[in-house]
């Protein structure tokens, strides 16, 4: 559903009915959509009784980040052991990269919905690279471990090449691609780990660099050995400073717990 939900926000033309339709086929998602539009975090001041109120009180945008997030949540609530993640990890760092990625969308006039799904779905592969690495054999000490992603020099590719063959970036390129997902929210997952080598959407792909350097940090901070920067390079050219991206992990901070309280409210 989430490709085809983007399609139609993506098209300034679309008919509310259209969405309206599609969410119809869905009941359990719309009836969630109703619950959220009517929980503390929007504040309606009145009672949202179906999906078309829900539409048109939260408007296209907000309802995608509604659908985004319910849509997404069964896959990504689970353990993803190779990497070492317990539940809700892989969770929390996907939404964090998707509202930092809102943000920087937001304040370099890039299509905030695609730079949300972007930073969303920018991890997706390891959930099949957790899947395909417990299929392997394997006891013991001898289990396969992969460096938890935004550690120290982040290993964690040159891991992932030197057991499958091909890194999560590229595996979630590929299921993206699989789902139909337009090659702008394909190809800034593909080249993460290279930003500077994506010619489609360069712009995009580094705003992910920065992202993910956003959700590192937040995840990171209260550790003792983390001590980064975003990528001077990336910075230069994007014309953006340093500073504000510590600004920038504040609000992204705070806008997770608030979307954290949604969720637990509406699950």
């Amino acid at each position: 559903m989430l490709p085809e939900f983007h399609r139609l926000i993506s098209d300034y033309n679309t008919n509310p009915d259209d969405i309206l339709d599609l969410i119809k086929l869905e009941p359990a998602l719309a009836a969630r959509i109703v619950r959220a539009s009517n929980a503390a975090f929007y504040s309606p001041g009145f009672p949202i009784q179906s999906v078309q109120d829900a539409i048109t009180f939260l408007g296209f945008k907000e309802l995608y980040r509604i659908v985004a997030l319910f849509s997404m949540s069964s896959i990504m609530m689970e353990p993803l052991s190779s990497y070492g993640m317990t539940q809700g990890d892989f969770w929390k760092r996907s939404v964090l990269c998707a509202l930092a990625m809102e943000g920087l969308c937001r304040s370099n006039r890039q299509p905030i919905h695609q730079g949300y799904t972007i930073g969303l779905l920018h991890g997706i592969g390891m959930v099949f690279v957790d899947k395909l690495v417990a299929q392997l054999p394997q006891s013991g000490s001898s289990r396969i471990r992969f460096a938890y992603p935004g550690t120290a020099d982040d290993p964690c590719q040159e891991q992932e090449v030197n057991v499958l063959g091909l890194s999560h970036a590229e595996v979630g390129a590929y299921a993206l691609w699989k789902w139909k997902f337009p090659e702008e929210l394909v190809d800034p997952v593909r080249f993460q780990f290279d930003p500077l080598e994506c010619r489609s959407v360069g712009k995009m792909t580094c705003l992910l660099n920065l992202a993910k350097w956003i959700t590192n940090t937040i995840c990171f901070r209260d550790r003792p050995d983390w001590d980064d920067a975003p990528d001077p390079l990336i910075l230069q050219l994007l014309g953006l400073d340093e500073e504000v991206f510590y600004t920038m992990v504040a609000e992204t901070s705070c806008r997770y717990e608030e979307l954290e309280g949604l969720m637990t409210a509406t699950g």
